[in-house]
């Protein structure tokens, strides 16, 4: 009997967990997007979850190659001189007034022609 419960119970929680949705926090990246614009652009957009109130929104955007790094205070930002033969990596994270990276951070890969 004991055995019965234990199963019925396991599968009960099996069945009514989320299935793989992660609780999102404060400053994590989602949605992160690339969009050729025209002539070496490349546009990013991407989604951060509310920050606290006393966190102003910037983003760490990094580059590679060659290994660069940009602030932004928006959620999107374009790169030019992009060579559609490259392969290029493309990370957002979110950050605070002193630097230091907080949520999950988001990365792409791209290239734009084989």
């Amino acid at each position: 009997m004991k055995l019965i419960l234990c199963l019925s119970t396991l599968i009960h929680i099996v069945l009514t967990c989320p299935k793989g949705k992660k609780t999102l926090s404060a400053g994590d990246i989602t949605e992160l997007k690339a969009h050729w614009l025209t002539n070496g652009l490349l546009h990013f957009t991407w989604h951060a979850e509310d920050f606290n109130m006393n966190q102003k929104k910037i983003f760490k955007v990094k580059k590679s190659p060659p290994a660069d790094v940009w602030i932004s205070l928006t959620e999107f930002y374009t790169f030019d001189g992009i060579d559609p033969y490259t392969m290029y990596t493309i990370e957002v994270q979110s950050i605070d007034t002193w630097g230091q990276t907080f949520g999950s951070g988001q990365n792409i890969s791209i290239r734009l022609m084989d």
